[in-house]
């Protein structure tokens, strides 16, 4: 079957929205309110924020992943036949099984080193990041912008780092958000000047990704294209909410955690369940049994945070990092 118009609307919301979500949103915007009211970083201030982001990220770390075990466990015993098989069953899990599917499945699964809940990925590389903040603080305050140079030429050379979690992409933009943190530096207003030669840089860069045939050279050109794209999301939000053609949703904001924690598991049975039940034989098919799984997930995640928020205000915030 040939999915040129999938490939296509897929290829487009992925190079123009998906991939900025991660360094935006996860590590730039967490650097920088990591240490945007920070004037001093000594063992009382890390220790304070250890602490706190244990119960907004490590606590609801620990139940989603529980939640995508119990998940899993579930569909090999009842619906066996939505699943690929590829995985162990989990009853006869081991020691090592267990706490790896809280870092790791790769050991077994092969592919991607992904949890058992793998949209958690960005937490724990997050995790990673925060626990080694005080050598972001150091490169920031003593190497000044070039510590943050350092690290973005690590990011562009590929470099993995030396064990699952550390990632050179987490350490850079964390470390880009820390460095307007600790800095103070209003960054809409330092990079308005620059927009228009940003959005034109953005258009042709995108152009040229696809005229790009060396797969060494795509991987480049995608990240400036990730880069100007964080700043290109960062203007446009800012100017939508100034001139109020968009208002902040109290209820949505709220309810983010909640999608990005569960959807990967919803987006898995939808998607398999869609499937079987529409058969789709064709390109445009395929299209419109994606974005009904991707309306579906959300709606489904809205009903039910919604309800459980209402039923369950203490639980709901304890799973949701205290959003």
């Amino acid at each position: 079957m040939s999915l040129k118009v999938y490939d296509f609307v897929y290829g487009f919301m992925r190079t123009a929205f998906m991939q900025m979500a991660v360094p935006l949103f996860f590590f730039f915007f967490s650097g920088y309110l990591f240490f945007c009211k920070t004037t001093n970083f000594g063992p009382k201030e890390y220790g304070q924020k250890l602490k706190k982001r244990a119960r907004t990220l490590l606590l609801p770390y620990i139940f989603w992943n529980l939640v995508m075990i119990a998940i899993m466990y579930s569909g090999q015993v009842l619906l066996p036949g939505l699943l690929s098989g590829n995985n162990i069953m989990i009853a006869d899990y081991s020691i090592k099984d267990w706490l790896m599917s809280f870092w790791d499945i790769s050991y077994r699964t092969g592919g991607l080193h992904l949890p058992m809940n793998g949209s958690l990925w960005f937490i724990r590389d997050l995790m990673v990041v925060m626990i080694l903040s005080p050598l972001i603080w150091m490169a920031v305050k003593y190497l000044k912008y070039w510590g943050v140079v350092v690290l973005m030429l690590a990011w562009f050379s590929g470099w993995c780092g030396p064990f699952t979690g550390f990632s050179a992409g987490a350490m850079f933009f964390f470390a880009a958000g820390a460095w307007f943190g600790i800095n103070k530096v209003d960054f809409v207003r330092r990079i308005k000047p620059a927009y228009i030669n940003i959005f034109g840089g953005f258009i042709l860069t995108a152009a040229l990704l696809n005229a790009v045939e060396d797969i060494v050279w795509v991987e480049y050109v995608n990240k400036v294209i990730i880069l100007l794209g964080c700043v290109l999301m960062v203007e446009v939000s800012a100017f939508c909410i100034k001139k109020k053609y968009c208002r902040p949703n109290l209820f949505l904001a709220g309810s983010s955690f909640f999608l990005f924690a569960y959807h990967s598991a919803a987006v898995g049975f939808l998607k398999k369940l869609l499937w079987k039940l529409f058969n789709p034989g064709c390109d445009i098919a395929v299209l419109g049994v994606y974005f009904i799984c991707v309306a579906l997930t959300v709606v489904v995640g809205l009903v039910l945070y919604w309800g459980l928020k209402k039923t369950l205000p203490k639980f709901s915030a304890l799973i949701t990092g205290g959003r």
